[in-house]
């Protein structure tokens, strides 16, 4: 069960560690925009196409630069958190085993015949309820602790 999550992270490492150094976000944030504009020519076959990405990219970037040094931060320190919660949050479920029980839930209650539907059903309800109450419980706390600075 928890082989999701091993290849997850496998993946995750080797694309913040081996790949990196070879994309062009890495080399449009090192300022080599030479190097950004060769890469697309080898993506795309039109030349002129990769010079107008490139460019736009380029002034994009420009302008996330300029907006953020107004609004006095950067859009990762800002939500770093819920960041790092959304990245952690699939590997928990993986590990809980709450998709292999919703998937099977129809085969599991089939020996109870008609009922089968409405068990499933009621499960999915509870599945909903306890999401949304979940995510009242969520807001409620995001708004107690801003409250406290």
């Amino acid at each position: 069960m928890a082989a999701p999550a091993i290849i997850a992270t496998i993946q995750l490492i080797l694309m913040m560690t081996i790949y990196r150094e070879d994309s062009p976000a890495f080399y449009s944030s090192k300022g080599n925009w030479e190097q950004v504009e060769k890469i697309y020519k080898l993506i795309y076959a039109d030349e002129k196409e990769a010079t107008e990405l490139v460019t736009s990219l380029r002034r994009a970037e420009e302008n996330a630069l300029r907006a953020s040094t107004v609004g006095g931060g950067s859009l990762f320190a800002t939500y770093k958190q819920a960041f790092f919660i959304g990245l952690i949050l699939p590997m928990i479920q993986q590990l809980t085993g709450i998709n292999i029980v919703m998937f099977y839930a129809a085969e599991v209650f089939k020996n109870q015949g008609e009922l089968a539907q409405w068990l499933s059903l009621a499960m999915s309800i509870v599945n909903f309820a306890a999401t949304l109450g979940s995510v009242f419980l969520a807001d409620r706390i995001s708004l107690i602790s801003s409250n406290r600075f």
